[in-house]
């Protein structure tokens, strides 16, 4: 007992000669308060690619919708695209700008009611989340928004409400991250967050 008291005192006074030594907490970076919105970015080509993936043999119907009816060889080109990938056509469609054209005269839910054979509920779903625009933004509900410190590890994790919006109070140096099923993940620095967040099918 006498040998382990002087062994204390003696690491006491060990301690007590060092010289003395300044230790600075670590500066956190200033806060930022976020209030924004998650949405989606949908475009009438990807909302076809998806009825096509679901139902390839819809590609002859949806064609003879978005073609000019004044187009050279109409029928045979209808016949030879459809022996083609839906997806890759719709595409092309596109980019051809002959969605843009019967977008003057039709919807994209117009289109999606035109298109025969479509069972009536995939028909209502469908109505329910396409836009009424060729490229349009639509709230984002149930992204799980991730929180990481500067080295990593997770703080805090939040789920945007049914209109796509969320809160954070956060340091500026901190990552949030937007994830949602089916939509390119996207990773943000939190004092570069705008507010709007958009996230590509």
């Amino acid at each position: 007992m006498k040998k382990r008291f002087i062994s204390i005192i003696a690491i006491i006074l060990i301690i007590s000669l060092l010289p003395a030594a300044s230790f600075a907490a670590p500066k956190s970076a200033p806060l930022v308060n976020i209030s924004g919105e998650v949405k989606a970015e949908y475009k009438v080509a990807d909302v076809l690619g998806t009825i096509l993936r679901i139902y390839p043999e819809f590609l002859p119907e949806i064609l003879d919708l978005v073609l000019p009816k004044d187009l050279a060889l109409r029928d045979i080109t209808i016949e030879q695209l459809s022996k083609l990938d839906g997806e890759d056509v719709i595409q092309l469609v596109d980019k051809l700008g002959l969605l843009d054209l019967i977008l003057e005269n039709f919807n994209p839910k117009k289109i999606i009611e035109l298109i025969p054979n479509i069972p009536k509920e995939m028909k209502e779903l469908l109505i329910k989340i396409v836009p009424n625009s060729i490229s349009n933004q639509i709230s984002l509900p149930g992204t799980i928004i991730t929180v990481k410190d500067d080295k990593g590890r997770i703080v805090t994790m939040k789920i945007a409400d049914l209109k796509g919006s969320y809160k954070l109070s956060i340091p500026g140096n901190y990552e949030v991250e937007y994830k949602a099923h089916g939509f390119e993940t996207k990773r943000i620095i939190a004092s570069q967050i705008p507010d709007t967040i958009l996230l590509i099918p």
